[in-house]
């Protein structure tokens, strides 16, 4: 009995260049160390700012202008922080419209590493989404951790104990 192997599914994926694909996770994997990086610096400031908060709050006379300058630090901080990860507040109410966010671009750009195929088109959007969002909040991330690290020089000045000790390292401009 003789039979002929017939393929019945063609694949539906291209087959990709494999440099090209090394190219594409190396770039990834590039960006996501400077997004963490960036991330890391911004929850640095933060931590900073809770301290400055205590030591102010500890202080023998009240500083109500650092008190304002520490509350709109902490607003500023949030709506970044939205940017980067989400909304807290929205993500806790199932249904709430979000927008996408740095983070959540990035993962759908990651899904192809779990794959034998290149990265999808859809993948690769992603991926330059999340490039655009980072380049667009990156110089506000910047000015904020120069914004908190005057802020705390400012409160040293006012005689205010119990600051951070060293500048935060600022976020590398791309």
């Amino acid at each position: 009995m003789e039979f002929t192997v017939v393929r019945c599914i063609e694949p539906t994926l291209e087959v990709a260049d494999r440099n090209e694909v090394l190219e594409y996770f190396k770039e990834l994997g590039e960006f996501e160390d400077t997004l963490t990086d960036a991330t890391s610096r911004f929850s640095s400031a933060k931590k900073d700012l809770e301290q400055v908060e205590s030591a102010i709050q500890g202080a023998d006379e009240p500083h109500y202008e650092l008190v304002k300058q520490h509350r709109e630090l902490f607003v500023e901080w949030n709506k970044l922080n939205g940017r980067l990860t989400g909304n807290n507040l929205l993500k806790e109410r199932v249904g709430a419209p979000t927008s996408p966010t740095i983070r959540q671009r990035l993962r759908n750009a990651n899904g192809a590493i779990r794959s034998l195929n290149s990265p999808t088109k859809t993948q690769r959007e992603s991926f330059e989404m999340a490039k655009e969002m980072y380049i667009e909040v990156q110089p506000q991330l910047s000015e904020f951790v120069d914004r908190v690290d005057q802020f705390i020089e400012a409160a040293r000045e006012a005689g205010i104990h119990g600051l951070p000790n060293a500048e935060i390292q600022p976020i590398d401009r791309q």
